[in-house]
């Protein structure tokens, strides 16, 4: 039996009770009128309407006929894979605007030797971490399942270092205001998680909390880094000091 008007009503009444008044609100007009204007056909005997609305602030809506996915998903075999594809626009877009900002304090703040070493070590944690994290536990996966390998490595080669050498050209000297200035850039790289890499659906999060793992998460790997990036420079400069003499 195909979905009426009358059923995708019914259906939205319990959508009300699982997720907030204000989404339930937001969202019952979009589901009425789809469910209208594509399950009330002969050739779809039964639709499936998942909503998932999780504390990581996702919303995912899928839809699945017991024979095939419904035309306008056609060639997305997962709605929650909408990124199915090697060249996800959203995810590659931040791609290209963190590389811009790295390029460009670099051309300001020349790049040194300590700084290739603080990038190589980045580097290094970033693909162990995302081996445990979304490999072995799957906290979370980048963009989508069956190409989850392929964002997490250009994460790990190209996200995170150009964040990290933009954190570290920018970083101040005194302890006070290197504590101000990482606890900004957790503030406004959470920030970053919750208002465009979770609604364009770059990371998403079947395990993990935004709030309060990234907060924790990105104090310790900018006080890590710098402190690794500290201490190079001071085991460097001894060793050319006694070089000298």
């Amino acid at each position: 039996m195909s979905l009426t008007l009358a059923n995708a009503n019914r259906t939205i009444s319990t959508i009300k009770n699982q997720v907030n008044n204000v989404t339930a609100i937001v969202i019952s007009p979009f589901i009425t009128f789809f469910t209208y204007l594509y399950c009330n056909r002969p050739d779809y005997k039964k639709i499936v309407i998942v909503i998932t609305f999780s504390k990581s602030y996702s919303f995912e809506l899928s839809i699945f006929s017991e024979l095939e996915l419904l035309p306008i998903f056609h060639g997305n075999q997962d709605m929650l894979n909408r990124g199915d594809s090697l060249f996800y626009i959203p995810y590659w877009t931040m791609v290209a605007v963190f590389m811009v900002m790295a390029v460009s304090v670099i051309s300001i703040h020349k790049m040194t030797f300590i700084d290739g070493l603080v990038i190589v070590m980045v580097i290094a944690l970033s693909m162990s971490s995302d081996m445990l994290f979304c490999k072995q536990f799957s906290l979370y996966y980048i963009v989508s399942v069956p190409y989850k390998a392929w964002y997490s490595f250009w994460s790990c080669l190209l996200v995170f270092p150009s964040l990290a050498i933009t954190f570290l050209k920018l970083a101040p000297r005194s302890n006070l205001a290197v504590a101000f200035y990482v606890t900004f850039w957790t503030f406004a790289l959470t920030l970053f998680e919750i208002f465009v890499v979770v609604p364009y659906r770059i990371t998403m999060y079947p395990k993990w909390r935004i709030i309060p793992w990234s907060p924790i998460v990105y104090i310790l790997a900018f006080t890590l880094v710098f402190v690794y990036h500290t201490f190079l420079e001071k085991k460097i400069a001894l060793k050319d000091t006694r070089s000298s003499k």
